[in-house]
């Protein structure tokens, strides 16, 4: 500790120490970026015309893949529906 350093700085020092060092700071960050990719595509499937619980397949390592292939080249329910119109 320098004792030039005011008692905010030592504070601040600290603080940003801490957010930056502790491990659930990381997995905060992580956790929140999951869920809002997580309702994203849950938003995506159900405009498609597929359920929104087909977006929990993308936390599926394997999974995820045949989901988004599957999004991507199979003709979506919307899709039908507009024809018949």
């Amino acid at each position: 500790m320098n004792p030039s350093q005011s008692m905010v700085e030592r504070t601040v020092g600290h603080a940003a120490h801490w957010v930056i060092y502790h491990p659930a700071v990381p997995l905060g960050i992580a956790g929140v970026l999951a869920l809002l990719t997580l309702i994203a595509n849950w938003r995506i499937f159900v405009r498609a015309g597929y359920g929104g619980c087909w977006s929990l397949l993308l936390l599926v390592p394997i999974a995820n893949l045949f989901a988004v292939l599957h999004l991507a080249f199979v003709r979506w329910p919307v899709q039908g529906r507009r024809a018949k119109h």
